[in-house]
């Protein structure tokens, strides 16, 4: 995965931003990233995390290029 996301960004991604957090019930909670480099090229994730005995685990982490594909989960 970490050579795919190289390939297709050779520069660092050295801009990020939390475009959206959402609390859940039971620990549980959404939140999308944003990550981009100089050329304005974009990588978005998306992680499900749940608190859970003190510590966050990610439950789901997925990983576009393309936001059109979180945009049906962001609210």
């Amino acid at each position: 995965l970490e050579a795919q996301v190289r390939g297709l960004f050779p520069d660092p991604l050295s801009n990020v931003a939390i475009m959206q957090t959402s609390e859940m019930e039971n620990g549980f909670s959404q939140q999308f990233l944003a990550y981009w480099d100089g050329a304005n090229r974009y990588l978005y994730i998306q992680l499900l995390l749940q608190e859970r005995d003190g510590r966050l685990l990610v439950i789901h982490l997925g990983l576009n290029s393309d936001i059109v594909e979180f945009l049906p989960y962001m609210s």
